[in-house]
């Protein structure tokens, strides 16, 4: 394309955005648009499902994707100076992946190809006695919401990291987040654990402590005690993708 068809594109490394958040995914050409002739489609695996379609001056939701109706729109005021992005709003974990912005502009077309990554936070992990074994305690850390899946981490009162000792159950819910829980063996000496679970995209942690009561050192078959589990705040810092 010359200046009076101009190149369109986007950003070049994935687009993050919270779970619930909304999100803009950039596109954008080198010079001013007239609004004649200019067609405008965002879609992802079907261009004859876009997620957003602009043509003849406005909206066309007749072929729109039913899941991203009324969650999308473009920056109407500014399709003239180039700005063809995309708003996506209460984005959701099926929202993650490859978006094509498709402009057909005077007969000649271009498109720029955008990845979004959908971050989950998950909610602050637990921990719980599960039960004795072997002359110690069986503990069980559990946290739900995440995407995408998380490192889950054991670390004792000395700093000594135990999660090799550990197992690790990951389940998906009905929206595409993943359940965490996390189970691990110990002995007697170790009277203090902590549980963390570490977003592999952002900088913080999500943590739980248990301190373990003299209750707690029973024999085989006594009941489950309730733990306190400490609250940290989680920072929204996104890590540079």
């Amino acid at each position: 394309f010359d200046s009076e068809n101009p190149n369109f594109s986007g950003p070049d490394h994935p687009v993050p955005a919270i779970a619930g958040s909304d999100v803009v995914l950039d596109c954008k050409c080198s010079t001013h648009l007239s609004l004649e002739r200019l067609e405008v489609r965002w879609f992802r695996t079907r261009y004859n499902s876009p997620v957003y379609l602009y043509s003849e001056g406005h909206d066309q939701t007749s072929e729109q994707d039913t899941a991203y109706r009324h969650r999308t729109g473009l920056f109407v005021e500014e399709i003239m100076n180039g700005n063809v992005s995309l708003r996506l709003r209460d984005v959701r974990v099926s929202d993650n992946g490859t978006y094509t912005c498709f402009v057909d502009y005077k007969g000649l077309y271009e498109e720029a190809d955008i990845q979004l990554q959908i971050i989950g936070l998950g909610s602050q992990p637990w921990i719980r006695v599960d039960g004795h074994h072997n002359g110690g305690v069986r503990l069980l850390c559990e946290s739900n919401g995440w995407f995408p899946a998380p490192e889950v981490l054991w670390v004792d009162v000395q700093g000594n990291h135990l999660t090799t000792l550990s197992t690790l159950t990951v389940s998906e819910d009905s929206e595409g987040f993943l359940n965490i829980q996390s189970q691990i063996e110990i002995n007697y000496s170790t009277n203090k654990i902590r549980c963390l679970i570490r977003s592999k995209l952002l900088r913080d942690d999500q943590e739980g402590n248990l301190q373990i009561s003299e209750s707690d050192r029973c024999v085989a078959g006594c009941v489950t005690h309730q733990v306190n589990t400490k609250s940290v705040e989680m920072k929204k810092t996104l890590l540079s993708i």
